[in-house]
């Protein structure tokens, strides 16, 4: 395959006649994945009102979440292991004051979500929960029999949890990698033509 040839090859589907062969055999070093999951979990988290007339519609804005996993614990299978990651989310809520009519917001509140599950992590991985994301629900206003009013609100947790380990692969490739032209977004071709009358003819 030629130069120009592999610069025509770039990042996508292959055509339906398929990908052409790869040009060379490559070592490269990154992260592999040897095992991951996602779960969908939901809890309740209550913060007292800020203010005695704070009052409905309440809304909840997530502003922090961090996720750290602890060291995988070996089964005894297969390279398998028990993972337990602890999920901290930081949160406010905002309802409408009822005397003023202003938005009344109480201070971060923060809960911690943990979660344990089993996944292939043999010696050398580590595991990595960065890519959870947390989304506030509905709140309501809960009055108990005892104690303060408080504010409930439900949460989504969407975990994605991964054991990682940095190797050596090696990969078919097809040479370094070559930008195409940017898309202009319908712009005139740069430099216009033509760029001169043309010749009158004789």
């Amino acid at each position: 395959m030629s130069e120009a040839q592999i610069q025509q090859i770039f990042p996508g589907p292959c055509p339906p006649e398929g990908c052409p062969p790869p040009t060379e055999i490559v070592c490269i070093r990154t992260e592999k994945v040897y095992d991951f999951c996602f779960q969908q979990d939901t809890t309740t988290q209550c913060a007292t009102l800020p203010a005695a007339t704070c009052g409905p519609p309440f809304t909840c804005t997530v502003t922090n979440v961090t996720c750290t996993a602890g060291t995988p614990v070996p089964t005894g299978v297969d390279g398998f292991s028990t993972v337990s990651v602890a999920v901290t989310v930081t949160y406010t809520v905002t309802g409408v004051d009822t005397v003023t009519g202003l938005p009344c917001t109480t201070g971060p509140q923060t809960f911690v979500f943990t979660k344990t599950v089993v996944l292939c992590a043999p010696t050398g991985t580590f595991v990595d929960c960065s890519e959870t994301t947390v989304s506030c629900g509905a709140c309501t206003l809960v009055v108990p029999q005892t104690g303060l009013p408080q504010i409930c609100c439900a949460f989504n947790i969407c975990l994605i949890i991964e054991s990682l380990a940095q190797v050596k692969l090696l990969v078919p490739a097809y040479g370094f990698c070559t930008p195409a032209p940017c898309r202009t977004g319908g712009f005139p071709p740069c430099p216009p033509s033509p760029l001169f009358p043309p010749q009158c003819e004789l």
